[in-house]
Formats: structure tokens, C-alpha cells, sequence
């Protein structure tokens, strides 16, 4: 961020403080500021902002995951856990709590056991993102070529999804194929040339 940029967080950080300082236990308000300080990377005290989140809004999703989210990037992977199998026991539905436990067990280095929640989530809801992060988690397996093939497979189900395709053709690349690699390359490019023409 730049020195500008940062200076208008710091502000809105003043701002949501004192609407918090008005409103303690309205749960928008510690939202908010919990999402400003996670951008300025104070990330203890979003995670003080958005458990007050959850106090006033005990189910709210985005939260829930946010809270997964920092204590990963503050490499308290244990606690990372807690809060993601707590995220999976009230959200059972949704995809984003298994996208958080694959993430939580691929910081316990235990991709095995990522794959499974991954293919979970991506069973309920179709993110590219996710299935990004599956394929990763198979290469960590040692699943080199299990990994490829179900990409494969993943590109014939979604032939627009441009996220996949490159995946694959940075893996042809790393494979020597460059010329697979560069068709693909120029099939991505003319899909978003023609994109920009609509």
C-alpha cells in the first residue's frame, strides 16, 4: 500500500473507532473496523473486532471465515482449527467451510486430509479458486499425476473457465510441452480479446 493509501486507512480506522465508541454493540460497526485493520494489517485487532462480530452475530459467515483467516496468517494453525471446525459445525452447507479447513490442514501440512474438504466444497459450489487450490494440494500429495488428470477432467466440465486453463498451461510449461502450453497461452488471449469486444 502506498503512503496514501495508508493514510486513508488510518483515517477510516479513526472514523469506524468512534462509531464503535457510539454503537459498541451494533455488530456493523465492529465489521466494519475489523475489515479496515485486517486491510492495514493489524491483525490482532481484527480479530478482536470481528469475535465482537460474532458476539452480536454468532452465525454471520464472512466473519467466521475472516477469523480463520487471520489466525492462518498469524500461524496459530491450532487455533486456525477451532475456528474452522466451528465455521464447518454451523455453516454445514456452505462451501466456504471446507475451502477453510483444506486451508487450515494445508498449513498443518497435511494435504491428504485438505482434499477431501476441498472436494467437498467444490461439491457444493463452483469456484475456480477452490479447485486451484485442490489441484495444489494434490501436487503436495504427491499426486502429480492424479492431480493433472482430474484438471483435465475439470477443464472439459468448465471449457470458459480461463483460471483453470492457465493452470495447466504453466503445468505444460514445467512439463517441457511448450508447445501445448503456447496453444493454450493463445487460446486464453483471443477468449479475453473477443471478451473485450462484446
Amino acid at each position: 500500500l502506498n503512503q496514501k493509501m495508508i493514510g486513508r486507512l488510518d483515517l477510516a480506522v479513526q472514523t469506524y473507532t468512534k462509531i464503535v465508541s457510539l454503537k459498541p454493540n451494533n455488530a456493523g460497526a465492529h465489521f466494519g473496523l475489523g475489515q479496515l485493520q485486517y486491510l492495514n494489517f493489524n491483525l490482532e485487532a481484527s480479530r478482536e473486532s470481528f469475535n465482537k462480530v460474532i458476539e452480536f452475530d454468532p452465525e454471520n459467515l464472512v466473519a467466521l471465515v475472516v477469523l480463520v483467516e487471520i489466525e492462518i496468517k498469524l500461524k496459530k494453525y491450532k487455533r486456525a482449527l477451532v475456528q474452522a471446525q466451528q465455521l464447518q459445525k454451523i455453516h454445514p452447507d456452505k462451501s466456504a467451510s471446507y475451502d477453510m479447513l483444506g486451508d487450515v490442514y494445508i498449513a498443518l501440512n497435511k494435504p491428504s486430509v485438505a482434499i477431501k474438504h476441498y472436494k467437498k466444497s467444490v461439491s457444493l459450489k463452483y469456484r475456480s479458486e477452490t479447485y486451484i487450490k485442490l489441484y495444489s494440494a494434490y501436487g503436495r500429495n504427491r499426486q502429480i499425476k492424479k492431480g493433472f488428470e482430474e484438471l483435465t477432467q475439470w477443464i472439459e466440465k468448465y471449457p470458459q473457465d480461463l483460471q483453470l486453463k492457465e493452470v495447466l498451461a504453466i503445468t505444460y510449461q514445467k512439463q517441457g510441452e511448450y508447445k501445448k502450453a503456447s496453444d493454450l497461452y493463445h487460446e486464453i488471449i483471443k477468449h479475453v480479446k473477443n471478451n473485450d469486444r462484446i
